[in-house]
């Protein structure tokens, strides 16, 4: 018999320090803060309040320049310790895609269009069009209650429209990774 345990922490902040000293006194300002965003979620049937029961990692993918890979969500597969698994997710409580590139022109765009676009992410109606910057991340959360993906609903696209020419100015692309947890609706 197998068990599987999960759990996850999604975080975002930007924590800042900023400091203006007076040049004909000893007065100064400082100025800190930040968000402190962060929620853990647990494992459970993934359909209660907060918890989760299915993960996605893909890291280091690389998308060619001009080129368009699509995710399904109610069939991600990927590979763990050299064996394929997939995922069927009938709920998203996070998401995030990082573009790895550095370059000025290596951007990503996150869309929703065509047959069984995932528009709920973008309120039901939208379909993104989404940049995502050199050295930038898209990122969703709904830790509490999910986000129904369903058959209709189920299909995200992310294209380099960037020059793609990766690190070193070779033509490798541009490398991404993407994280989504989720429920699986199987408890």
């Amino acid at each position: 018999m197998t068990s599987t345990s999960t759990r996850a922490t999604l975080s975002a902040d930007i924590d800042f320090f900023q400091e203006s000293v007076s040049t004909y006194s000893s007065s100064f300002l400082n100025l800190q803060g930040n968000a402190g965003y962060a929620v853990s979620v647990t494992g459970g049937s993934g359909w209660y309040r907060g918890q989760i029961d299915s993960v996605y990692n893909l890291n280091g993918y690389v998308i060619p320049s001009g080129e368009t890979r699509d995710y399904n969500f109610r069939a991600l597969s990927g590979e763990a310790f050299g064996a394929p698994y997939s995922i069927v997710m009938t709920g998203l409580k996070g998401l995030i895609i990082r573009n790895h590139n550095t370059g000025i022109n290596e951007m990503l765009v996150l869309k929703a269009t065509g047959t069984n676009a995932f528009t709920n992410l973008f309120h039901g109606s939208g379909s993104g069009n989404i940049r995502i910057e050199p050295g930038g991340m898209y990122m969703y959360t709904n830790p509490l209650y999910g986000l129904a993906i369903e058959d209709a609903n189920k299909t995200l696209y992310i294209t380099n429209v960037g020059s793609g020419s990766g690190a070193q100015g070779s033509n490798t692309g541009i490398a991404i990774s993407i994280v989504a947890i989720g429920t699986s609706g199987t408890g």
